[in-house]
């Protein structure tokens, strides 16, 4: 989805004055498309976005990422329950979410983080642009309710908790039928 952020970010570049916003993109490129990068490049380079959005390497230091980050930008047209997400939930910063599958179980927009739909450029720049337009004690208290909400959800003795509450229940309600 690297066209639609880069389209979007050209508008975030256009309306954002004077405050400087800008994508770290880490990752490999899909086997399955080994233009994307270049083409990736090259539109950068029209919209003039070089100091606006870089296209890094996979990194082994993510968490590091994490932390020098204001947010996380994830634009996926599929992914249900992305790691990239529960990490940064994880390490307190706003997520910005494409709205799909059950994105809205990880980000309550506005909360701890703003939803957009994948498939539009405006829509993804809508989010940002209300990212952006936050002080930064309501961005630090946006990551605290990640970090809250990714400890209520991913804490092992919180999972291990729910797990065994939908056990039982899934037991009564079995029981409860065969009588």
């Amino acid at each position: 989805n690297m066209r639609r952020v880069i389209d979007a970010m050209k508008i975030v570049s256009d309306q954002s004055s004077p405050m400087k916003v800008c994508v770290e993109w880490y990752g490999q490129v899909h086997p399955s498309d080994p233009k994307a990068l270049t083409e990736a490049e090259q539109l950068i380079r029209e919209h003039g976005l070089e100091e606006t959005i870089r296209l890094n390497p996979a990194t082994p230091d993510i968490a590091g990422r994490y932390q020098e980050a204001t947010a996380l930008l994830h634009p996926s047209l599929y992914d249900g329950l992305p790691n990239a997400v529960c990490e940064a939930m994880a390490c307190g910063k706003p997520i910005l979410m494409s709205n799909v599958s059950d994105a809205s179980y990880l980000v309550q927009d506005g909360c701890n983080g703003f939803l957009f739909d994948p498939t539009d450029h405006n829509d993804i720049a809508r989010a940002i642009l209300n990212l952006v337009r936050l002080t930064p004690e309501q961005r630090i208290r946006m990551g605290q309710e990640s970090r809250d909400k990714a400890l209520a959800l991913f804490e092992p003795g919180a999972f291990a908790d729910s797990y065994l509450n939908a056990c039982l229940q899934a037991m009564r309600e079995k029981k409860s039928h065969s009588l």
